[in-house]
């Protein structure tokens, strides 16, 4: 579990364990890949993280820079 200081100043603890998110053998398009991820996230009760994750994506400026994102909020399978 990780630490996290609120807005509040509380200290909430979290589980730091990332969702899973099967990508493999799934539609390529990056459009499919974000509705995904954040699909999964939303699932694990990370709306927050989903919305912070889609915001990421939609600015990058590459596929493997989605990619990339993508690892760092999920476990891709």
């Amino acid at each position: 579990m990780k630490s996290k200081k609120t807005s509040t100043g509380i200290k909430e603890e979290r589980d730091t364990e990332k969702p899973k998110c099967r990508l493999i053998g799934k539609d390529g398009n990056v459009f499919n890949i974000i509705g995904l991820v954040t699909q999964a996230l939303e699932r694990a009760g990370r709306k927050k993280e989903a919305e912070e994750f889609t915001d990421w994506a939609f600015i990058a400026r590459s596929y493997d820079e989605v990619l990339i994102l993508c690892s760092e909020y999920v476990d891709i399978e």
